[in-house]
């Protein structure tokens, strides 16, 4: 019936309309030049967010390309009217992956982008202790330092301690050890700039001393020495005595 039709003029004058396939050129019915396309996958993005399986696709539908490749990469527009989707997350204001309101319009991102560590807890972290840290947007893993006792060291002074004291301990490490710290329990007090607890270790074969403690400020658990053999001493003067300090020994390989 199509192709009959077809035959017939068209047009004001004819009064006919032509049917699917055809178009009215010059009076009368023409079939339409269709819009044909290889069949081959080079995907664009196009304007109104969607996916093309090629420019030529996406001139058929007469609609521009805003870059090569799929839809939903990393600055791409998402969710609203349409609900676009990303190839990560669709970030729609700073630490908010969810939307707002119905039709909001976020910005795709990639899935270790943050504006704040919390935005990274949902990915899969390494196995051990730590955190996360967001640094420069991006989702940044930290593990903790596993620290052992080493098992039967403990240096305790007497409360008070004696003068001109020159008190050394030996604190040699397990194979594999790589640093130590010192933990402090109690009080610490050691008369300040007279007395002192001081750390040696073995660097580029000799002793050397790493660190002196003295007052009431006692060792920080951030505070660590690189190597695997130490030296303890307390170091008194003739003068005042204080309480003194009970200290023990922790280490990471």
């Amino acid at each position: 019936m199509a192709g009959f039709e077809s035959l017939f003029v068209c047009g004001t004058g004819g009064a006919l309309t032509c049917a699917a396939g055809f178009a009215c050129e010059n009076g009368a019915c023409v079939e339409e030049a269709g819009c044909v396309c290889p069949a081959v996958y080079q995907p664009v993005c196009g304007q109104d967010g969607r996916t093309y399986s090629n420019a030529c696709a996406a001139g058929c539908a007469d609609m521009p390309v805003v870059h090569d490749g799929e839809c939903g990469v990393d600055g791409d527009p998402c969710g609203g009217p349409n609900d676009l989707d990303c190839q990560g997350r669709c970030r729609y204001a700073p630490s908010t992956w969810s939307p707002p309101f119905e039709d909001a319009t976020g910005v795709c991102r990639g899935y270790d982008y943050c504006d704040a560590p919390v935005d990274c807890g949902w990915l899969v972290r390494p196995a051990g202790p730590g955190s996360w840290s967001c640094e420069a947007n991006a989702c940044n893993w930290n593990p903790e330092t596993a620290w052992l006792d080493f098992a039967g060291f403990r240096f305790q002074t007497a409360h008070p301690y004696a003068n001109n004291a020159s008190d050394w301990r030996q604190v040699y490490l397990p194979a594999g050890a790589q640093k130590m710290r010192l933990l402090a329990s109690g009080a610490f007090d050691l008369e300040r700039n007279y007395d002192w607890l001081e750390v040696y270790a073995w660097q580029n074969n000799a002793w050397v001393r790493v660190q002196r403690y003295t007052g009431t400020t006692p060792p920080g658990s951030t505070d660590e020495f690189a190597g695997r053999y130490f030296y303890l001493r307390l170091a008194t003067d003739s003068s005042v005595v204080k309480h003194g300090f009970d200290v023990t020994v922790q280490y990471a390989n």
